[in-house]
């Protein structure tokens, strides 16, 4: 048997609404351009408890290929069912291991979901802030497959990080004036990505690599980045 452990948290200074359920689950993600197959699960009633949330998942892995690539995906949804946080990186585990400590996996709010309990903090994001997740929508003019979403997420500490829509990656950050810039070189995952979701990877890094400039635009919900040479990708609140 493998058992994979950490806790469950997020940046944000919210509480949890009683009653909800966190989900942690295991997938093979070596395909690309698919589903990816649950190979375990496990869910926490979280009644009043609030992040963070320590998990233990506990599964059969002989039939596992250790060649594979295994991700750990965690949600919580609220009372009623409805997704509140979920991971938007991927987590990936070693099957060759039995005992896998993955310390602590940060979650972001998912836009519009919380219903924020009195005494916490409910303010509007600020439109001039970059701080939140950023969708990513459009790269060198070629939309985001559906199936393999990317992200720019910045924290309050000058963290900047997400996904490719296969690779997780993190980098530093700097803003001023409505304009920010990328202080440092970007570290990533390695899960090989081919076919479609790999040039949307290339194309990605192409500009994140070399940013020129990245500004909020429109109402304060639109993010455009702007590479060195001129090639642009566009994110949405």
């Amino acid at each position: 048997m493998t058992t994979i452990s950490g806790e469950l948290t997020y940046r944000q200074r919210i509480a949890l609404i009683p009653g909800g359920t966190a989900t942690v689950t295991v997938s093979d993600v070596s395909l690309q351009d698919v589903a990816a197959p649950v190979i375990a699960e496990v869910e926490i009633e979280l009644e009043d408890r609030q992040v963070p949330i320590p998990f233990d998942l506990e599964f059969d892995a002989t039939g596992l290929d250790p060649r594979g690539v295994y991700s750990v995906r965690a949600t919580i949804t609220g009372p009623e069912g409805d997704l509140q946080w979920t991971t938007d990186t991927v987590n990936p585990i070693d099957p060759t291991r039995t005992e896998i400590d993955l310390g602590a996996i940060v979650l972001v709010q998912v836009t519009g979901s919380q219903d924020t309990p009195p005494g916490t903090d409910d303010t509007a994001p600020d439109p001039s802030s970059f701080v939140g997740e950023w969708n990513v929508v459009d790269i060198g003019g070629t939309p985001v497959l559906d199936d393999a979403p990317a992200t720019m997420v910045f924290d309050t500490e000058g963290n900047l990080g997400g996904t490719t829509g296969c690779n997780s990656w993190g980098t530093t950050y700097s803003s001023e004036d409505g304009t920010a810039s990328i202080d440092s070189e970007i570290v990533m995952t390695l899960i090989a990505c081919s076919g479609d979701v790999g040039a949307q990877e290339t194309a990605f890094l192409d500009i994140v690599n070399n940013v020129k400039n990245i500004e909020i635009v429109g109402d304060g919900t639109t993010l455009v980045v702007t590479s060195t040479d001129g090639a642009v990708l566009t994110a949405r609140r």
